[in-house]
């Protein structure tokens, strides 16, 4: 028979609106400036600008002869005079104004015969063509990525603000666990356990750019009321693992009431059904099975 606690579970988007709706995210609004080439898979809290224009100079856009165009009927162009050799990326030489390119010119001596209408600015990168000094790069609430960084740089943007990211204290329960780095792991005594899913979850939650911390493994009540009392004051949100159900040695549920609220305690989902939406001092504190 279900546990009375069970009886009336909030589905899982009903628990996600009011859980949603008791938390304080001014907590979240913190900001820093870091830079640029360590700005990926972090998230712009300001609009980022432009420092130059790309390309800041009028650039060949091909290998051939950047000319000095007057009319587009001209078809003679002379070497130094009124041509000039590029190359893809070098800046136009002063006073020309298109490009011929190689395919469509044949030298006769140092003249520089076009087979075809040139046509004014035609393979001519112009100024800020890509971007213009001042514009928005970036809008706030972007998470940036590698490309963006190469757009950053060729903008002369050398640092960026963004928000800092959201601490998480991930707590294992449960004085049946043991700790997998300083306990002798080959030789669990009946009913003793491996403790993982903290390092689980700490590895899943730096995949979504939190800055996760694993807590050492909490064997009681007592511990963990002092455990979580300290980190809604040092973190953004609290997940503990484990003693979540309705057991004798189940005590999240009532850590989370005797600090704050529950606003779910299970939710209408398997697995997970046994999860705990809480909030104290307006921080999230999450326990879910371990």
């Amino acid at each position: 028979m279900l546990s009375p606690r069970y009886m009336s579970l909030k589905t899982v988007e009903e628990a996600k609106r009011e859980f949603l709706a008791r938390i304080d995210f001014s907590a979240l609004r913190g900001e820093e400036k870091i830079s640029v080439d360590q700005s990926v898979g972090r998230v712009t809290s300001r609009p980022i600008y432009a420092r130059i224009s790309v390309p800041h100079f009028a650039a060949s856009a091909m290998d051939g002869f950047a000319v000095r165009l007057k009319s587009p009927k001209e078809k003679l162009f002379r070497l130094g005079i009124d041509a000039f050799e590029v190359n893809t990326g070098d800046p136009l030489p002063a006073g020309t104004n298109a490009v011929v390119p190689l395919e469509m010119a044949a030298m006769e001596g140092r003249n520089v015969i076009v087979s075809e209408p040139v046509k004014l600015w035609q393979h001519v990168r112009l100024p800020g063509e890509d971007v213009v000094r001042g514009d928005v790069v970036l809008p706030p609430h972007h998470v940036i990525s590698p490309l963006d960084i190469g757009v950053l740089m060729a903008s002369g943007v050398k640092s960026v603000w963004v928000f800092q990211r959201p601490k998480v204290l991930v707590v294992p329960t449960g004085s049946e666990l043991l700790d997998f780095w300083t306990s002798n792991t080959e030789e669990l005594n009946r009913g003793q356990l491996i403790e993982y899913m903290s390092y689980v979850a700490v590895e899943y939650l730096k995949q979504l750019g939190v800055e996760a911390v694993r807590n050492t493994i909490v064997p009681n009540k007592d511990e963990l009321l002092h455990t979580v009392r300290q980190a809604v004051k040092d973190f953004h949100l609290v997940l503990i693992i484990g003693g979540t159900s309705v057991g004798s040695g189940d005590f999240t549920r009532a850590v989370i009431e005797d600090l704050g609220s529950v606003i779910a305690g299970g939710v209408r989902s398997r697995p997970a059904r046994p999860t705990i939406l809480g909030v104290i001092a307006g921080k999230p504190v999450i326990g879910i099975p371990g």
